[in-house]
């Protein structure tokens, strides 16, 4: 996934929680710590997270765990790509961004000697904030827009972004990167265009029932004509225009920011002068001439812009990886939740190891499904004597499971008693009796020991 660094008063923002998130203040609890006054009516130790990982010997805080996974879901929840992944999958991708975000978060507020001051919080508001709006209700927009709660909220999430900025800068100068001539190019013109309001008078020449695509065409290039041989625009606004909120005088909007309409209205009326009178531009909902009467503008100069897209290439590159390895060295990182460490162990196929974690997880939790884990751990390992101990504990633990019976017959046929193994898959089609589910999974475990003929004789369907 891109990330980006959080520009504090972009219009488009797109945040990566590992870099952006403002730095919370205490990110580590001692186990036993209450959270907050709250935490006494929780049984903490029954949250997600709860005393799941260290750093430099102290839990990360469990609200802090659960606040982060909250963010993590509302990010990818509608991510296709994600829903595909299994859930510790997930669970694992979100522990490596939550380790990035404490161990980096710390890294910015005690190890980086880089500081902010207010006089340069101040200065940023005054040339890239201030200008965006004239008055508290504009102020309130905008504050809205941008999930600002306040302007002591804003100042602190300019602040962050300007440590950060400073921070990312120098190390990816460091480590040689660098934009080529089109980089620069494209992104400050894409920057400048988001990063200013006009103000201008608009004629809407709509198409509806009444009126054709080709109609509303004709008409809205009769009143273009009209306007360049210098009739008024307010009168022919007035007479012509089919926009509700400006139509009464005359074609006026004021403090129109870029985002709020379709990409052709942007790419004109953005990139227009002051005075300029705009051809038709095509909508959906018709034809559109615009006069640009006044353009205010709050981006950045392209020697400074060009520092934050280089650090955007940067956060997207190995150099970064690279970087943030380097820092991580200094932190002492220790995963203490079994559930956690099975996944990792299986994933770099140390089976056996997983196997015992899943065990573990069991016992803490008293989920059978890690006992459902351990045993496919085993049998992806080929250790056929764990596989048979710790199916028979399943079946101990829920009897009516079908698969652990599966699972003993397999480790017993592999480990070299084939007719005890038959004798428990046997037992198994009998304990599942017309269980669709249970007798697929009975199927495929004839098949995968070899046995086409018995499996043939299951009939799922």
């Amino acid at each position: 996934m891109k990330k980006k660094i959080l520009l504090a008063v972009a219009l488009v923002v797109v945040v990566a929680a590992a870099v952006s998130a403002v730095v919370w203040g205490p990110f580590f609890k001692k186990g036993g710590d209450n959270v907050n006054s709250t935490s006494a009516k929780v049984d903490e130790s029954k949250q997600f997270g709860f005393e799941t990982l260290k750093i430099n010997g102290a839990y990360v805080n469990t609200a802090l765990f659960n606040e982060q996974y909250n963010a993590f879901y509302e990010k990818y929840k509608n991510n296709a790509e994600m829903l595909q992944k299994t859930d510790e999958e997930r669970n694992d991708m979100f522990l490596d961004q939550l380790i990035e975000k404490v161990v980096m978060d710390d890294y910015f507020a005690n190890k980086s000697n880089v500081k902010v001051s207010d006089e340069e919080v101040n200065a940023y508001v005054a040339k890239y904030v201030a200008p965006r709006y004239s008055g508290s209700e504009e102020q309130t927009t905008y504050f809205q827009s941008m999930g600002f709660a306040n302007e002591e909220d804003m100042k602190n999430t300019i602040k962050d972004y300007l440590l950060k900025q400073q921070v990312y800068y120098a190390a990816a100068t460091k480590a040689g990167l660098t934009l080529t001539d089109k980089e620069r190019k494209d992104a400050y013109e894409e920057h400048k265009s988001y990063n200013k309001k006009v103000d201008l008078r608009n004629i809407l020449v709509a198409i509806n029932d009444k009126r054709t695509k080709e109609q509303a065409q004709e008409l809205a290039n009769t009143v273009y004509t009209k306007l360049k041989n210098g009739e008024s625009f307010e009168a022919l606004a007035k007479q012509y225009s089919d926009d509700s909120e400006s139509k009464e005088n005359g074609g006026q909007k004021k403090n129109v920011l870029p985002g709020n309409n379709e990409t052709d209205y942007d790419n004109a009326v953005f990139k227009a002068e002051a005075g300029q009178l705009l051809e038709p531009i095509y909508l959906a909902k018709g034809y559109e001439i615009v006069k640009i009467e006044k353009v205010t503008d709050f981006y950045h100069p392209e020697e400074e812009y060009s520092q934050t897209v280089l650090v955007e290439k940067f956060l997207n590159s190995d150099k970064y990886k690279e970087w943030f390895e380097s820092i991580k060295k200094d932190y002492q990182i220790e995963i203490t939740d079994p559930a956690f460490n099975a996944y990792r162990s299986y994933k770099n196929k140390k089976y056996d190891e997983a196997a015992k974690y899943y065990e573990t997880a069991y016992e803490k939790t008293k989920e059978i499904n890690y006992i459902n884990r351990a045993c496919e751990t085993y049998a992806e390992g080929k250790n056929w004597t764990e596989l048979i101990r710790i199916s028979q504990k399943g079946y101990k633990i829920k009897s009516d499971n079908v698969l652990f019976l599966v699972f003993e017959a397999k480790g017993l046929y592999n480990g070299g008693n084939k007719e005890e193994g038959l004798k428990k898959m046997q037992t198994a089609l009998k304990k599942a009796d017309k269980d669709i589910y249970f007798l697929g999974v009975i199927k495929n475990a004839y098949e995968e020991l070899g046995l086409k003929d018995e499996a043939a004789k299951i009939n799922v369907e």
